[in-house]
């Protein structure tokens, strides 16, 4: 057994010491027989002085050694710490100011939030939203009045006779519920105790309607001015427009002296005004000219359209060359406003592209989404339906470092199939893809659903977004029309208001961990008066869930709950529940429609999108829609006809327990193409048929799905063998490509 290498170094340290202390002696004694009075006592032991030498030696070698555990030997000082910098103190100045959100309304009667479209018309006329800062927190109702109607000079008409309105439940347009008026008149402390920072307070007239005409712009001495080129005179910038189409190049009045200096002037036309009409409105019908010819000294009448050089009506003919695609009456239109050819020019320019972009379809949109990503070269993936979603995964998280890969065309292929991709096989991926996302990661009912709450799955989420992108992009899918409408108005960044407004408590998802939710709501809103809420807060058997439902909603502790904040709170549970709880699953579904620049053409268009994300607007699929879709097919026998006669009826058929609505329609134009919906701008191809031989062996249909060709027995006696071999081949046929 090896030794010690501690004891080993012990030893050697103590024999070292041993051969010292001999060799001390024998020094020592030698010392002494040199010298002619030696002691010979002192030479034969070692005295005790030379002991206490030898040991001091020892414990000063030591010290200087080790000083840290002798406590001796010298150690050097410490450098002077810096003194410590004395710590700011910053003073937090409280806001003496507060701003908020407020909506002037037009009708005193008026009982619901105004639509998007009503709202953007009155703001013209100087009512709808504004944010309005008031300089004092504190303000009374005097103040609180000067600030509103410094902001709405139209409410100076009410002499303070205004209600104030917040918006209760859910939907586009809402009920007003009335904030109670207290006997001082509202006040700034008043308002912030009665509802949240981020609600909107709506200011109804008591006296009468506000008119809902846009206001004129007034003059004020801070208006920027500019120079009129026809008669130079400072006119306001906001005026100029108007100002041209009245201004003329010179006023004739009675004075004789200017009509001479008219006359006087060298041969050319002048523009001058009909005094008759100095008071009138003036139009280009108003305007003559004078005309000082060389032979007589005489005023000419002529018409504004006989000017040449100097009429509008000579550009005309100069913007028809053009603009050759614009209508005569624009053209006149522009001309008679513009102030000269450039300008009008530019008006035209303006109007088409303002016209182009209300024009704009969602089909135009896709394509040019297409269009600005597409790369050269295809991309393939093996699936198997067995480990769908495993593979559809392992697939976008290599997207996420190569990003290039999903700008290139998509061939898929399924495992132990047969079937080569011609774009059916594509399609069939991305919805089983799709409704793979729905099932895992959204919850609630159709078309109404919101993400799940599971903060381990933001990868995943982020994925949902990256696949919706990329199968808009390989024109393969028709969105996620799914999502409840105010998650798409989130995502794509509208108003917190707005978004809240499309929220109702029947978007809450019903099961286990929101049952509670949906009785606490259920019995808030029953309540009549301030007993019944105290009844339902303190004295029901589940008042102790009820208040952690609302404390964990962050409502907050100084708030009281009456029935003066019932609806605040109601609207502050709902708005919770999906805004708040479910914020980063939603931001992480966002960021997924970042990829390809979805999210800014959704941002960017987002009226127009929202049927890529909402299901409002889809129609059911009809056996006349699908009989429109049909080339005209040719038949050649008997039997070929009958067959024909029989897929009609078939399509006709009315829905039963094993169709129900439009799902045999959906079912047989999945079966035909992949496609589940008819996509945007319809399909790439015409539905074709054709007709297998009198075969008993070909007794059930088949099809081409990338040739969108659907191949009808023509084997059977009876209509109703033929519906049963359809009926087959749907239910068992649809998904999967068993034929190259």
């Amino acid at each position: 057994m090896a030794e010690n290498p501690v004891n080993h170094v012990v030893s050697v340290l103590k024999e070292a010491i041993e051969h010292i202390q001999n060799q001390i002696p024998s020094a020592g004694s030698a010392a002494n027989t040199t010298g002619p009075t030696a002691n010979t006592t002192s030479a034969s032991t070692p005295s005790q002085s030379q002991q206490e030498t030898f040991n001091q030696a020892v414990q000063r070698d030591f010290s200087k050694a080790f000083p840290s555990l002798g406590g001796g030997g010298q150690r050097l000082p410490l450098h002077n710490p810096r003194p410590a910098k004395r710590q700011k103190v910053v003073f937090i100045q409280p806001k003496k100011s507060w701003t908020h959100d407020f909506c002037l309304l037009a009708e005193t009667n008026q009982s619901r939030t105004t639509s998007p479209t009503r709202l953007s018309a009155i703001k013209e006329a100087g009512l709808g939203k504004k944010r309005i800062v008031f300089p004092d927190k504190n303000a009374g109702f005097a103040k609180l009045k000067s600030v509103l109607e410094t902001e709405y000079p139209k409410l100076k008409s009410q002499d303070g006779a205004f209600e104030l309105m917040r918006a209760q439940g859910g939907g586009y347009s809402r009920p007003l519920c009335l904030i109670p008026i207290p006997s001082d008149g509202y006040s700034v402390p008043y308002l912030k105790e009665m509802v949240g920072a981020s609600t909107t307070i709506y200011i109804r007239p008591m006296k009468e309607s506000l008119s809902a005409e846009k206001a004129p712009v007034s003059l004020s001495p801070d208006s920027p001015l500019t120079e009129c080129t026809t008669c130079n005179k400072q006119v306001p910038i906001f005026a100029l427009r108007q100002h041209s189409k009245d201004c003329g190049a010179i006023d004739i009045n009675s004075d004789t002296e200017e009509i001479e200096d008219i006359l006087n002037q060298d041969d050319g036309e002048v523009m001058i005004e009909d005094t008759a009409n100095l008071n009138s409105p003036r139009t280009s019908e108003d305007k003559i000219a004078a005309v000082n010819t060389p032979s007589t000294s005489e005023v000419k009448i002529v018409s504004d359209s006989d000017i040449p050089g100097t009429s509008k009506q000579c550009w005309l003919s100069q913007l028809e060359i053009a603009f050759p695609n614009a209508e005569k009456k624009d053209l006149e239109d522009i001309a008679s406003i513009a102030i000269t050819i450039d300008d009008a020019a530019c008006l035209l320019l303006d109007k088409q592209t303002a016209d182009k972009e209300e024009n704009i379809s969602l089909e135009d949109l896709i394509e040019s989404f297409v269009e600005k990503n597409e790369l050269s070269g295809d991309e393939c993936i093996l699936v198997d339906r067995e480990t769908l979603w495993m593979d559809v995964v392992k697939f976008y998280k290599r997207s996420l470092t190569k990003p290039d890969i999903l700008r290139k065309e998509l061939c898929v292929s399924f495992k132990n199939e047969e079937g080569l991709d011609g774009g059916a096989m594509k399609i069939e991926f991305f919805s089983l893809a799709l409704n793979e996302v729905k099932s895992r990661l959204f919850e609630g009912a159709e078309p109404n659903m919101v993400p799940i709450k599971d903060a381990t799955k933001g990868m995943l989420f982020q994925l949902a977004g990256v696949i919706v992108s990329h199968a808009l992009f390989q024109r393969s899918s028709i969105g996620f029309p799914f999502l409840a409408p105010h998650i798409y108005s989130y995502i794509v960044g509208e108003e917190e208001d707005e978004t809240i407004s499309k929220i109702t408590k029947e978007h809450i998802p019903l099961d286990s961990s929101t049952a509670l939710l949906h009785e606490f709501i259920n019995c808030l809103e029953t309540c009549k008066n301030d007993d019944d809420i105290h009844q339902l807060l303190e004295e029901n058997s589940k008042c102790e869930a009820f208040w952690q439902i609302i404390n964990s909603s962050r409502w907050p502790k100084e708030k009281v709950i009456n029935m003066s904040s019932k609806d605040f709170l109601l609207q502050h549970l709902v708005s919770h529940e999906f805004l708040v709880s479910r914020k980063n699953e939603i931001q992480e579904f966002s960021e997924g429609l970042k990829s390809l620049s979805l999210l800014k053409l959704l941002q960017k268009n987002k009226e127009i999108c929202t049927i890529l994300f909402t299901a409002g607007e889809f129609q059911p699929l009809t056996a006349d829609g699908i009989m429109e879709m049909i080339i005209a097919v040719e038949t050649h026998s008997f039997s070929e006809r009958q067959a024909y006669e029989w897929l009609k009826s078939y399509i006709n058929e009315d829905e039963d327990e094993e169709f129900p609505g439009d799902s045999r329609q959906r079912a047989l134009l999945q079966f035909w193409t992949g496609w589940t919906v008819v996509p945007f701008g319809g399909l790439a191809k015409r539905l074709k048929v054709a007709f297998l031989a009198d075969d008993d062996t070909k007794s059930l249909p088949t099809t081409s799905s990338c040739t969108a060709v659907l191949r009808i027995p023509t084997v059977h006696s009876s209509k109703k063998g033929f519906f049963e071999a359809m009926n087959i081949a749907l239910k068992f046929g649809r998904v999967g490509f068993p034929n190259p």
